[in-house]
């Protein structure tokens, strides 16, 4: 028990050294900057509207700004579309294609837009430069990865702004809650927020795995029935984690849409069932609270 209890001290703190360590290497001012206070928002019922539409309400004032950065609006079956102004200044330095050739060289910003969430069905983004659109993106689960625009975790989007200020058009619609993180950042910025999470989920997923074998080690010597739905547990939060993170359509499944849009209620499913079968277990329900048992 001692030499588990100092693992899982070394673990904690190595996490928390190389989490010090990565934030000195980023430079606190450029990170990924969630923008959805800088949304205009508007919910449709059904799906009929187009960009160019929405972009005309939004030119007609007739949106609504998001000032409470709102980012989670349930389940519903309204269309969310968002409308977002970017003013490349904001965001960073233009940069040019070819500073040894000035003539042919224009400036232009990186950036990339990420939506922090793997389950939204569907997701549609526009760009529109001097009220017309040149560029669109269909993202979401109902997407193969190797159909994407990028090979992500997080549905996510890389442009080249070259315009003073681009108009980024938003379109959301799921059968699953409806939360929708908008983040904005230099290339860059988003490998190094990629590293972080690698890290942070490498560490995590290992420490679980560890404790796993551990209880299923005590149950096989000790034969007691609590370690074992201990173990249960822990497999059944891990692989319902690898899901809802994303990870598993990015690394396993990434060619079956079926399986991630199937594997998530019925992992969430059994999350639950084995958290509260330990809970009776644990607690001597059955003994002690026969009422609630």
């Amino acid at each position: 028990m001692r030499a588990f209890l100092f693992f899982a001290g070394f673990v904690v703190i190595s996490i928390l050294l190389c989490k010090l360590a990565h934030a000195k290497s980023i430079d606190p001012s450029g990170g990924m900057q969630l923008v959805n206070d800088k949304l205009w928002m508007l919910q449709e019922s059904g799906s009929a509207l187009s960009a160019e539409e929405v972009m005309a309400k939004y030119e007609g004032r007739l949106l609504t700004k998001n000032t409470s950065g709102q980012v989670s609006y349930g389940f519903t079956n309204n269309t969310i579309w968002g409308v977002l102004p970017v003013d490349i200044n904001t965001y960073g330095e233009p940069v040019t294609s070819d500073p040894h050739n000035l003539s042919e060289s224009f400036p232009f910003l990186p950036l990339v837009i990420e939506i922090d969430n793997a389950w939204l069905d569907d997701i549609d983004v526009y760009f529109f430069e001097n009220g017309e659109r040149k560029h669109h993106v269909t993202l979401g689960d109902n997407q193969i990865h190797s159909a994407r625009a990028e090979r992500a975790r997080m549905p996510s989007v890389f442009y080249r702004f070259t315009q003073q200020q681009t108009i980024v058009v938003f379109r959301f619609s799921s059968q699953d809650p409806m939360t929708i993180p908008v983040y904005l950042g230099q290339p860059v910025i988003a490998n190094d927020k990629s590293t972080e999470n690698a890290y942070f989920y490498g560490a995590l997923y290992g420490s679980l795995v560890i404790l796993l074998v551990y209880n299923l080690v005590l149950y096989s010597y000790l034969k007691e029935r609590r370690y074992l739905l201990y173990s249960l547990y822990l497999l059944s939060f891990l692989a319902f984690n690898f899901t809802y993170t994303g990870h598993g359509f990015w690394w396993v499944w990434s060619d079956s849409v079926f399986l991630q849009q199937g594997l998530m209620p019925t992992l969430m499913f059994f999350y639950l069932f084995s958290a509260v079968r330990l809970t009776i277990e644990f607690l001597n329900t059955q003994l002690y609270l026969p009422k609630l048992y």
